[in-house]
Parts: C-alpha cells; sequence; structure tokens
C-alpha cells in the first residue's frame, strides 16, 4: 500500500483490499440497521423535536401580551402618578387602563372632598 503525493490510496496487496471491503460491507450493515430501518423513528422524533420548539416560541409570544397587561394592572392597583404604556399591539387596553386610573383619580377625589376629615383618617390608617 503506497500514498501517492495527490492524496490518492493505492492498494498494492490483496489481504488490504479484502480488509477495505470487509470493512465496507459492515458498515453499510451497521448504516442498514441503524439509519434505514429506523428512519421512521428518526423522523418522528425530528418532527416531535421541531414541533415542541416551535410550540413553546408561540407560547412564550402570546404570554408576553398577558404579562405586559399584568404590569399595567400593577401600576393601576399602586396608584402611580405615571401613565400606563403597553406595546403599540395592545394600545386599545392601554387606554381602557388610564381611563379606569382616571376614574378611580376622580372618585377618590370627589370622596375626600365630600367628607372634610377623610382624607386624614386615610393617612392616618397607611
Amino acid at each position: 500500500m503506497t500514498l501517492l503525493a495527490a492524496n490518492i490510496l493505492i492498494i498494492d496487496d490483496e489481504q488490504a483490499i479484502a480488509d477495505l471491503v470487509e470493512m465496507y460491507d459492515h458498515t453499510e450493515h451497521i448504516y442498514q440497521l441503524v439509519i434505514r430501518n429506523n428512519m421512521d423513528m428518526i423522523l418522528f422524533v425530528v418532527i416531535l423535536i421541531f414541533l415542541v420548539i416551535l410550540f413553546r416560541f408561540s407560547v412564550s409570544w402570546f404570554t408576553k401580551y398577558f404579562d405586559e397587561i399584568s404590569a399595567g394592572m400593577d401600576k393601576l392597583a399602586e396608584e402611580s402618578d405615571e401613565e400606563i404604556t403597553l406595546s403599540p399591539e395592545l394600545d386599545f387596553m392601554e387606554n381602557k387602563l388610564n381611563q379606569i386610573k382616571n376614574n378611580l383619580e376622580k372618585q377618590k377625589k370627589a370622596a375626600l372632598d365630600a367628607v372634610p376629615g377623610l382624607d386624614w383618617l386615610l393617612l392616618k390608617k397607611s
């Protein structure tokens, strides 16, 4: 067996050729047993993994909006002075939350103005 400069393997020994043919037959047999005989199972697993990844991304994309609405509700409950801001896709919900916030502030102010000592009592409790 000699190796030429052009990376061409020349085998001049019959035993080496027989060994290579036997090794090729053996690897072809292993390929048949492992890959070809289980191709349907391999495809099933690959498709299942792809669907799980796709489902995970779609669920995370969808729940992002619920997280934003939850954060807006938290701002509403905090009674902070800043406006509630959400992503552009949720502008209708942003408007509703800000409208509820403004209505609650007006009702609170009206209740404090209606009863003279109520603001002192509320401050004392908190």
